[in-house]
């Protein structure tokens, strides 16, 4: 990541590098899932993009001439900071539930109903 914009690597032999611009991303959302945190980015085509294995704490090590310090800094606090300041965008965090209370938002304007669902 960077101030243009996201490329990766896909996994796996022959994995072909992806990328798109900052003025692609529409929107972020950050859920709390079982093994960590997930990032999902909603481009202007309307793909979703999904990145899981973020942690709420990363641990950092600073070596002093005597001493070691440990540093912790949240990651998605981090990222959070990141995706405001170079893309202008905000990523907005959601609490997923398994247990079918949540699976979305409703919002009603004028006569018409929306309904929001984490898929």
């Amino acid at each position: 990541m960077n101030t243009a914009g996201i490329a990766w690597k896909a996994k796996g032999e022959g994995g072909k590098q992806i990328s798109h611009r900052r003025d692609e991303l529409r929107n972020g959302t950050v859920i709390k899932s079982l093994q960590g945190y997930q990032v999902r980015l909603v481009l202007t085509n309307t793909a979703q993009l999904k990145f899981d294995g973020f942690t709420r704490e990363v641990t950092l090590t600073l070596v002093a001439s005597t001493s070691t310090k440990r540093v912790h800094e949240q990651s998605i606090v981090v990222l959070k900071k990141f995706f405001k300041d170079a893309y202008d965008k905000v990523l907005e965090e959601r609490e997923f539930s398994n247990k079918g209370i949540n699976w979305g938002d409703l919002d009603v304007k004028g006569c018409f109903l929306f309904i929001y669902l984490l898929c």
